[in-house]
């Protein structure tokens, strides 16, 4: 019998926003693993020409951070900003579902 092995360490995450514009995967230890730029995600939106107050699908919202050790896809689900003429972005409001990806060490293979 020939088959994939598979390992799967499900552990569970949390992220957080610091200052309105850092959010952090956290572990369940209150360990901060990762940090990324909300900023980033926000300013997107309006590369990608999404308007205040029009209603756009969950594929225009989704974004993927990722740094050496982490990929993050944010799934923005309801999400409410205001952008001020000089196009800082201010009151966001977000409700989202989120994936964790733990990249393997070269050294695991």
């Amino acid at each position: 019998h020939i088959g994939n092995r598979f390992n799967i360490q499900a552990q569970s995450y949390n992220l957080n926003i610091v200052d309105n514009k850092d959010l952090q995967i956290i572990n369940i230890n209150e360990k901060v693993l990762a940090s990324f730029d909300l900023m980033k995600f926000l300013t997107s939106l309006k590369t990608k020409d999404i308007q205040n107050g029009r209603s756009v699908s969950q594929e225009q919202l989704k974004y993927q951070f990722e740094n050496e050790n982490y990929i993050l896809l944010l799934l923005p689900r309801n999400l409410n900003f205001t952008e001020l003429a000089s196009g800082e972005i201010l009151n966001y409001s977000m409700e989202a579902s989120f994936f964790i990806k733990v990249k393997q060490s070269k050294d695991e293979g």
